[in-house]
């Protein structure tokens, strides 16, 4: 037990009380007691121990924090990527794509790997502008029943062969291009039946029809902005209605029995007209044979007699003698003559140039 600081006022107590006075020097020294613990303190080791599990609960929640901001930077860049790729799309080659950024046409883009603005910035719409595409109009229950100009009516039936040539006017100038195509072509078909009769209609004046619908409908069409080109309007038939129907077939089966006759009736002068320029031809190449038969003739009997006239000048009596000789040779072969050879007993019949002369005949 500690020393009391009271014992001795006149002394500063030590670290373990006051020591002993000077009047009690005297007395035989006592055993001290054993020296009490040092006063309790904080733990150098669990201070630090503490402090590291502090600092690193703080490093955790800042790398934490680090690594939210990183993966939300991360998240919000992939975002970005996967929205800026979805900007990408294929233009086919028979395809041309119009461009819209926020509903106002921007630009048409061509055949190919294209990229536009995402959505909902810009969209890209394709349009079909390969092979002609074909629109029917007219015939049975369609409405064909078209009225001519002598007042005749005809059921039409045709179609319309049309592409796109300007995909943002096809798109936004017109809603529905079939329908407003086969509006056009029809009208035109209508105003070109109407300026000719039944019969030309039914007979054959289907091509100038078919060019002038296609003209006027071009024409519609282009007033409407519609960029549309009309290539081909064919009318598929044409007709009567039913109700006349058989009337006009028979009316047209004796049109084509009248046909038939008149295609013999020319067939058949045709044939003649062939006969007759081969005769005449077969004819002016005999005169003409002859002809040159004849020259070539004259030219040789030409050129014999200069030939006579030749050697009579340089042997006058031969020449004579052997003229009269051919002359008389030529004569003599074209008459039929009896020759009979006395002596020898032998008849000879034909021409004396053809018989061989005896021996000692006269």
């Amino acid at each position: 037990m500690p020393w009391n600081d009271n014992a001795n006022p006149g002394h500063s107590p030590g670290p373990w009380g006051a020591p002993p006075s000077e009047e009690r020097s005297e007395e035989p020294p006592r055993r001290r007691p054993p020296a009490p613990p040092p006063p309790a303190g904080p733990d150098l080791s669990e201070y630090l121990r503490r402090l590291r599990d502090a600092w690193d609960r703080r490093l955790r929640g800042r790398r934490l924090e680090r690594f939210r901001g990183q993966a939300a930077m991360a998240g919000v860049a992939l975002f970005v990527i996967a929205w800026l790729i979805s900007g990408t799309y294929v233009v086919e080659p028979t395809e041309r794509a119009v461009v819209t950024r926020f509903g106002a046409f921007v630009r048409t883009e061509e055949p190919g790997l294209r990229w536009r603005l995402p959505y909902p910035i810009e969209r890209a719409q394709r349009v079909e502008v390969g092979a002609p595409e074909k629109t029917v109009v007219g015939g049975g229950s369609d409405g064909g029943v078209t009225l001519t100009r002598d007042q005749g009516l005809v059921d039409v039936a045709f179609s319309v062969e049309w592409r796109v040539v300007d995909p943002a006017a096809a798109l936004f100038g017109v809603r529905d291009p079939d329908e407003v195509i086969k509006a056009a072509a029809d009208s035109a078909v209508r105003a070109a039946v109407g300026r000719r009769s039944l019969d030309a209609v039914l007979n054959g004046d289907k091509t100038a029809i078919e060019a002038e619908a296609l003209t006027q409908a071009q024409q519609t069409l282009v007033r409407l902005h519609a960029g549309i080109q009309i290539t081909a309007v064919r009318i598929e038939s044409a007709a009567p209605p039913e109700a006349v129907g058989e009337a006009w077939r028979d009316v047209a089966r004796a049109g084509q029995d009248a046909q038939t006759a008149r295609d013999q009736a020319n067939d058949a002068a045709a044939k003649k007209q062939t006969e007759a320029v081969g005769e005449s031809w077969k004819i002016s190449s005999d005169a003409a044979a002859y002809e040159e038969r004849v020259v070539h003739e004259a030219n040789g009997e030409k050129s014999r007699f200069e030939q006579v006239l030749a050697a009579y000048r340089r042997a006058p009596a031969v020449t004579r003698e052997r003229i009269y000789l051919e002359t008389m040779q030529d004569v003599v072969a074209r008459a039929h003559t009896v020759v009979v050879d006395a002596k020898g007993g032998q008849v000879t019949i034909g021409p004396p140039a053809a018989a061989k002369p005896q021996a000692g005949a006269p």
